[in-house]
């Protein structure tokens, strides 16, 4: 999309790529990320066009259009994924009304085809969202260089001052109930797409925000995957039941939020494990609680 300083479109992309650089983008749950790199030299202008972005976007209707096809794109390459078919399965295990429990992606359905039948225009809901969330109190910019700091900051202050500020709070989903009630124990059986024998095992938490110094879903984590003498994996393996565990919080948005946290103990089984997977599911737990 342009700017109103630079108005083509995939201008941006086109001074990257002349210049040995490159640019993308990455959406979550409460953040969006987007970084670029290019040649020292030409680093300052760089800056000045990406910063436009924030300042002015002209947002108009024919770049929302191709960027609705890129998201489309995008999910019809994830549809055979299990991974995110499992996550969208868990989402739909969440309380009804909590924001965890909406579709979790973006689709020509969603973004497109319905809103056109409920006579919605998305290009004015992406200005109104624009102007709520992309607010200079929200935003943190990092800026790497061989330049010197003073020289960084100069051109920061010159080039980002212009980043509007809504005057509004940001937002937190700290106030939402966590997505599963408390007697959350549901087995669910999924038929995967690849040849896979495998098992998750999710717990809920609060939200770890504060805990970010010391992270104990990454200690806890370390310790069931763990794969020396007397761990959970070697136990297992001895019964000829599981191949690999990977245990922990991968602080992705849908695990690692303002609302809630999730951690989760996948096993890799063999065909006797699946046979037994309630008693591996019941070695994870005893590791647990000792």
């Amino acid at each position: 999309m342009g700017s109103e300083k630079y108005p083509k479109q995939n201008e941006f992309d086109a001074f990257l790529k002349k210049h040995g650089g490159l640019s993308n983008a990455s959406t979550d749950c409460e953040q969006t990320l987007f970084h670029f790199e290019v040649r020292r030299k030409n680093f300052k202008e760089a800056l000045d066009r990406f910063a436009q972005f924030f300042v002015s976007p002209l947002l108009n209707k024919r770049s929302s259009e191709a960027e609705i096809q890129a998201v489309d794109s995008e999910f019809q390459m994830s549809l055979q994924s299990d991974a995110a078919r499992k996550l969208q399965l868990l989402s739909s295990q969440s309380r009804r009304g909590n924001p965890f429990s909406k579709f979790l992606w973006g689709n020509m359905k969603t973004l497109q085809l319905v809103p056109q039948e409920q006579g919605l225009d998305v290009n004015v809901h992406a200005r109104e969202f624009y102007a709520r969330a992309y607010s200079a109190n929200y935003m943190t910019l990092v800026v790497v260089s061989g330049e010197m700091l003073d020289t960084l900051e100069n051109w920061v202050t010159e080039i980002f001052s212009q980043v509007p500020k809504n005057g509004l709070s940001q937002p937190s989903f700290g106030d939402c109930l966590l997505p599963f009630d408390e007697l959350f124990h549901h087995v669910v059986k999924v038929q995967p797409v690849k040849e896979i024998h495998q098992v998750d095992i999710v717990w809920q938490l609060p939200c770890m925000f504060h805990t970010y110094r010391c992270k104990p879903l990454h200690y806890v984590g370390w310790l069931l995957g763990h794969e020396g003498p007397g761990s959970v994996l070697s136990v297992l393996r001895q019964k000829g039941w599981a191949l690999e565990i990977v245990a922990g919080n991968g602080e992705e948005g849908y695990e690692y939020n303002s609302s809630f946290s999730l951690f989760s103990c996948s096993i890799i089984l063999t065909e006797e494990g699946l046979m037994n997977v309630f008693e591996a599911c019941f070695c994870v737990d005893l590791n647990c609680r000792e």
